[in-house]
């Protein structure tokens, strides 16, 4: 199921965009994204990280095996891809040409999140949506919690929300179908 939501991923991107790609054939995505230049960048079920072109040209491969499995990703930011391990608790940092910057360990001092949602801050933090404490948290580069939000009581933990977007003065939880909250930077609900 996570391997047809990837594809269908990756898929939809492309065509909300209207980019005009040859087909990527052989590749299992388990989760994609879509930078400002069009460039799609895509973790394949094997943990390759690779990034296209709008035509669907692929530009680079590297492996994030190392990190983890079942990969979320964000190149909201074109110059620094995320890569989120939630079962480790590794996010991998890339340049746009899949360069490591860096690499946190978010789970060394946090070992009870149960992360259920990921995405890049404004300010170049990780927002984490944690279902143990039903709370959304920031963390910085070091992997220290920055920022927590009130419990959200008013979520349904069984939805699938995968991806935060922070748009500057908004963070929006969202998990592309149904469900849609709108919080501010101070984490109030808008």
């Amino acid at each position: 199921m996570k391997r047809a939501a990837g594809f269908l991923a990756a898929a939809v991107l492309m065509a909300a965009f209207g980019l005009k790609t040859k087909p990527i054939t052989g590749i299992v995505p388990e989760c994609a994204d879509l930078d400002l230049a069009s460039n799609i960048y895509l973790v394949t079920e094997k943990q390759v990280l690779i990034k296209y072109n709008s035509k669907g040209d692929s530009l680079k491969a590297v492996s994030c095996a190392q990190y983890g499995t079942e990969a979320m990703i964000d190149a909201s930011n074109p110059l620094e891809i995320m890569v989120f391990f939630p079962l480790t608790g590794k996010v991998a940092v890339y340049d746009n040409q899949l360069n490591i910057i860096s690499e946190t360990g978010i789970f060394e001092d946090n070992m009870s999140l149960l992360p259920a949602a990921f995405g890049r801050s404004s300010d170049g933090k990780v927002w984490l949506l944690d279902k143990s404490s039903r709370t959304i948290k920031k963390f910085d580069r070091q992997g220290k919690m920055v920022q927590e939000s009130l419990q959200l009581l008013e979520y349904n933990f069984s939805d699938t929300i995968q991806r935060i977007r922070d748009q500057g003065t908004r963070v929006l939880l969202s998990d592309g179908k149904n469900t849609f909250m709108e919080y501010g930077q101070s984490l109030s609900l808008v």
